[in-house]
């Protein structure tokens, strides 16, 4: 599971993300680079990939995928539906 991966994938940074990652202690969006990063790299809970998903448009179950399968799923930017890339 490479969520730092799939956030560049989809055209985020992890300096974006944060600025909208939930703040737990505020209340308010925006947490820092470094504790994002340390989320994603440690053991990331169910809602922080939550969170990140919606941020970044995807479902948390594309943090899962095996990634040698040769597909990929991604947002249709325009109407906001999956579609299913293989590889050939």
């Amino acid at each position: 599971m490479d969520v730092k991966q799939i956030i560049k994938d989809r055209g985020f940074t992890l300096e974006q993300v944060a600025a909208l990652m939930p703040n737990s202690r505020t209340g308010q969006p925006g947490i820092s680079r470094q504790s994002l990063y340390l989320a994603i790299t440690g053991n990331p809970t169910v809602n922080t990939l939550k969170d990140i998903a919606e941020i970044i448009g995807c479902q948390v179950g594309d943090f899962f995928k095996d990634e040698g399968d040769g597909s990929a799923t991604v947002v249709c930017p325009h109407c906001g539906k999956p579609v299913t890339v293989e590889l050939k």
